[in-house]
């Protein structure tokens, strides 16, 4: 995933030729099912996908990695020329890094549902579960 940040890029247009190959091989191996399901043409992201748009983040290598990330997912240009490698972005956008945000859940849930109040149905259960991760601005 470390790939796409715009801070890990080459230095050089040397160095830029082969930078990523192997790891965005290893993402579309790994994400190939739900790649597929989507519609992506794999050989598409390694043979022309992916060139293309290293060289597009090397002549933008002054943005942030989001502004970047902003830039693909919102231009028009961009969501056509790179159609097949965005579908590997967003899936690595959403995929989460930690289990952090499971635990916090686990442990609001434990809080929630006691043996007090373990009838609670599920709609109930998840408001309140809302509540308490995020605070009252989620209602």
């Amino acid at each position: 995933m470390q790939v796409f940040f715009m801070v890990n890029l080459p230095d050089t247009e040397v160095d830029l030729a082969t930078y990523g190959e192997d790891q965005v091989k290893t993402l579309c191996e790994h994400f190939k099912v739900d790649l597929k399901r989507m519609g992506c043409q794999l050989k598409h992201i390694t043979s022309t996908e992916w060139p293309a748009l290293k060289a597009h983040m090397f002549r933008n290598r002054t943005r942030s990695t989001d502004v970047m990330f902003k830039q693909l997912l919102t231009d028009q240009n961009l969501k056509i020329r790179f159609k097949n490698i965005l579908m590997l972005v967003e899936i690595i956008l959403v995929v989460p890094t930690s289990s952090a945000i499971c635990e916090r859940g686990f442990s609001a849930m434990a809080r929630i549902k006691s043996d007090w109040r373990a009838s609670l149905q599920p709609d109930m259960l998840n408001c309140l579960m809302a509540i308490s991760i995020s605070g009252l601005a989620v209602l």
